[in-house]
């Protein structure tokens, strides 16, 4: 795994403990809020699921 992949599953972690905090405090007032928390469930998932481009090392 490349550092990107770990990148993203730290995001991908990072992001599953605070939800619950965030959607607790959230109220109808923030609802864009959505948009940025989405944004970065999608980003975080493809930085972890993203191929590496490095070869593989010999067996």
């Amino acid at each position: 795994m490349r550092w990107f992949n770990w990148l993203g599953l730290l995001m991908l972690i990072v992001g599953a403990i605070i939800s619950e905090a965030v959607f607790f405090a959230a109220s109808v007032e923030f609802e864009s809020l959505w948009y940025i928390s989405i944004a970065y469930v999608v980003v975080a998932a493809i930085l972890f699921l993203w191929p590496s481009s490095a070869p593989e090392k010999p067996k």
